[in-house]
C-alpha cells in the first residue's frame, strides 16, 4: 500500500501534486483518472468534493488502485438516494 506524505491539488492547472514519503513527486491528473471510469453525476461530484476537501486521500486511492471501488461504492450511495427520492415523491403525489 502506497502511503502519501503529502499532496496538494492545484485547480488552475488540474494536476494534483503528490508527494511520497521517500521525497519523490508524483502528478495525476484527475481528469484523466475520472474519464477512465463510467460514473454519474453524483459519484463524479463525491470524487471532486474528495479530491477538494481531501486530496491525500484521493491520491492514496488512485495510486492503490482502489479509485474503481470508491467509484463503487458511490454508485450504490447515489442509487440508494435516487430510490428513497423515488419513494417520497409517490408518496407526496398520493398523499394529497
Amino acid at each position: 500500500m502506497i502511503k502519501i506524505y503529502e499532496a496538494v491539488y492545484c485547480e488552475d492547472i488540474g494536476i494534483l501534486q503528490v508527494v511520497l514519503p521517500d521525497g519523490t513527486m508524483e502528478h495525476i491528473n484527475p481528469a484523466d483518472e475520472n474519464d477512465k471510469l463510467q460514473m454519474g453525476e453524483y459519484t463524479r461530484s463525491q470524487l471532486d468534493k474528495l479530491l477538494d476537501k481531501n486530496p491525500t486521500e484521493y491520491a492514496e486511492l488512485v495510486l492503490n488502485g482502489e479509485l474503481e471501488r470508491y467509484i463503487k461504492l458511490c454508485n450504490a450511495e447515489g442509487k440508494h438516494l435516487r430510490d428513497e427520492l423515488g419513494l417520497t415523491r409517490e408518496f407526496m403525489m398520493y398523499d394529497s
